[in-house]
């Protein structure tokens, strides 16, 4: 694993990327959104496996900007770490993100693509609404519907499906206490009415 520096609109900051063997290169390349702990042992040991599988793999770092992930040891503070999260920095950390992977020479620039756990699924999903030229998408449990939004989430992820560029496969637990079912038809039926 190195680091990649992003050069990002709202200030530089360091995040991890896995490349493959020189001989798979240039490579399909992947965005791994991680859940609202940020980076740790299990994020990365996925991309370790998508790095294996011949992929580039950058690790989106959510918090590189302040330095440090927030607390999540309760419900409560996870409740409160994923409403403080900014959406509007997170797409636009993703943007810059592309730019820079591109500007390595190690990837494909017409195979990228999004993958991510919680609200990184979510933000798996919203970066491909965001005519950023993602070729595929994999949601695992991500956010479907916001209960209130704010100038930091303007937009609940439904909302956007109409600008969704690329394919989604979407992973969802029939009893997840975060994402109701309803919610998950909702989300069927807009992308059946998808073209």
């Amino acid at each position: 694993m190195t680091k990649l520096t992003i050069d990002s609109r709202t200030g530089s900051f360091q995040t991890p990327v896995m490349i493959p063997e020189a001989t798979k290169l240039p490579a399909a390349a992947l965005i791994l959104f991680p859940a609202i702990a940020g980076v740790n042992d299990y994020v990365l040991r996925r991309a370790q496996q998508l790095q294996g599988a011949g992929y580039v793999v950058l690790v989106l770092d959510y918090y590189a900007h302040e330095g440090h992930p927030p607390d999540v040891s309760t419900p409560q503070k996870i409740g409160a770490a994923v409403e403080a999260l900014s959406d509007v920095r997170v797409l636009s950390d993703a943007a810059d993100a592309v730019v820079a992977l591109k500007r390595t020479g190690k990837i494909d620039p017409d195979r990228i693509g999004t993958l991510g756990f919680c609200i990184g699924g979510m933000y798996a999903l919203l970066a491909c609404c965001e005519s950023l030229g993602f070729l595929a998408s994999v949601n695992y449990y991500g956010t479907i519907r916001y209960r209130q939004l704010s100038a930091i989430k303007p937009h609940s992820p439904i909302e956007r499906l109409g600008t969704l560029a690329c394919p989604l496969l979407g992973h969802f637990g029939t009893f997840d206490r975060l994402i109701s079912m309803e919610d998950c038809d909702a989300l069927e039926r807009a992308l059946q009415g998808h073209s």
